[in-house]
């Protein structure tokens, strides 16, 4: 994933949290957006790089620096149901900062 997108590692927010703020303001694209991420979600991890790479050009691209120690993390347990949970509960929860890409 790194050599797809060499963005600097810096720990801090959970990816999923990353791809939110980062969402289109356009509804339609807003949808198309959102349906990507779902899908990235059911893919079994020897399926989720085509995926993940969309992801992570997306955050980079946005200026925002991966934690990339804990989206290895991540992956190393991506086929245990709680840690896909985890990502659609913070890709969903509420923004209280308000903050954007």
């Amino acid at each position: 994933l790194y050599a797809v997108t060499p963005s600097p590692h810096a720990a801090g927010d959970a990816f999923a949290r990353q791809m939110r703020r980062c969402q289109p303001i356009e509804e339609r694209s807003r949808k198309s957006y959102q349906v990507r991420f779902d899908e990235l979600l059911t893919f079994p991890l020897n399926h989720i790089e085509s995926a993940l790479n969309w992801a992570t050009r997306v955050v980079a691209k946005h200026d925002q620096m991966l934690d990339w120690v804990r989206l290895t993390d991540d992956l190393s347990q991506w086929e245990r149901e709680q840690v896909r949970l985890r990502w659609a509960h913070e890709f969903l929860e509420n923004n209280e900062r308000g903050i954007t890409c």
